[in-house]
């Protein structure tokens, strides 16, 4: 079960958290560009993981409903790491 979860976090969630973050306090153009395909890149496996592979067959458990969850928790910690810093300033 560990497993699934460190699965989840390195797959979903941190892209999704650092996107999330770069979409919220972005230093330049290019950021905005990487946060927004770093959160696209989490959408799809997740997407893929809980469509197409609803069973979790590559690893036991319930692995379909740790990678949503994953990208949620990754893109509302991303986003409110971001506001935070942003409304501290630069």
């Amino acid at each position: 079960m560990l497993v699934n979860m460190a699965l989840a976090i390195v797959l979903i969630g941190l892209p999704a958290a650092v996107g999330a973050h770069l979409v919220a306090n972005p230093n330049n153009k290019r950021d905005t560009t990487a946060g927004a395909t770093l959160i696209g890149f989490a959408a799809v496996v997740a997407t893929v993981f809980a469509l197409i592979n609803p069973q979790g067959k590559l690893v036991s458990g319930a692995l379909w409903l740790k990678m949503p969850g994953a990208f949620v928790a990754g893109v509302v910690i991303g986003t409110f790491t971001g506001w935070l810093k942003r409304s501290k300033g630069k």
